[in-house]
């Protein structure tokens, strides 16, 4: 998969560059922040299919590097779902060809929605954006729906709204699944994000406190972590998978693994088994 950042896609210096253009793409915009079940049916549309000459579609996601909500500190997003590095294997592994990644800043905060439709068409020969009914953009995201279908009227480029997803007669959202995991409900957010939720310890202090045993500040930890409690765990490392608890008290949680490893990150709720730890799979 080849990633962009913002930046870069702006000035045409990606790994594949003046080849983006050259092929047909179907693109969907996002924060995609845990890859639930209502993000997938978006990159579904997108993937997978062929271009009017019989070449393969590109698809493309254009995202954020951490939700904006994130950047600004609102109290509805706590934390991540995913790091970045985990997000760029999931959307390779669902078969995005290209993700151009957005660092959020006023610049892009007072950028109109047309402005930032017609930098995207100016860079890509985009068949289909797909999104979802709910879909907001451009400055205050005072753009919608039918603002995009509009820009596109009389164009070359159609959009498919993708009605959201369900889950036990609920819309599937970011929020419920980060609210799910704040109050222990793993086994329903790894429902709804189709695999267990797990959290990377790249880059995360860690304090050894003895054979298999690792003590985190929960302010060091950059996703969301759960409520108050013990809960089983499986910890990757590049041998395998290492069965263990996690006990969550209010400032640190505490990771027991069953012997002593390296690990790279923990899964909660169910064992991963001898699942390795994945590599980034992407290029710059």
């Amino acid at each position: 998969m080849i990633v962009a950042t913002w930046e870069e896609f702006l000035a045409g210096r990606t790994v594949a560059g003046p080849a983006l253009r050259a092929r047909s793409a179907r693109l969907t915009i996002g924060v995609f922040d845990g890859l639930h079940l209502g993000h997938r049916r978006l990159i579904a549309a997108i993937t997978g299919t062929r271009g009017p000459d019989g070449g393969k579609r590109l698809a493309v996601v254009v995202t954020f590097r951490r939700p904006p909500g994130h950047v600004l500190g609102r109290a509805d997003v706590p934390g991540l779902l995913l790091s970045l590095p985990q997000k760029l294997h999931r959307l390779a592994a669902l078969g995005v060809g290209a993700a151009v990644l957005i660092d959020f800043s006023k610049e892009i905060s007072t950028l109109s929605g047309r402005d930032f439709i017609d930098l995207l068409r100016g860079r890509l020969t985009i068949e289909r954006i797909v999104v979802g009914p709910n879909f907001r953009f451009g400055k205050n995201r005072d753009a919608d729906v039918r603002d995009l279908k509009a820009m596109l009227e009389g164009s070359s480029t159609s959009m498919q709204a993708i009605e959201p997803v369900r889950f036990d007669g609920e819309v599937v959202s970011s929020s419920r699944i980060r609210r799910l995991v704040r109050e222990g409900g793993l086994d329903e957010a790894a429902a709804m994000l189709e695999a267990p939720y797990e959290v990377d310890l790249a880059g995360v202090a860690v304090a050894r406190e003895g054979p298999g045993i690792l003590r985190l500040s929960r302010t060091e930890v950059p996703q969301v972590l759960p409520a108050a409690g013990s809960y089983a765990v499986t910890g990757r490392s590049p041998e395998g998978g290492v069965t263990g608890t996690l006990e969550a008290a209010e400032e640190s949680v505490v990771v027991r693994l069953a012997r002593d490893a390296e690990i790279t990150a923990v899964a909660f709720g169910r064992d991963i088994g001898n699942e390795r730890s994945p590599r980034d799979g992407t290029d710059h």
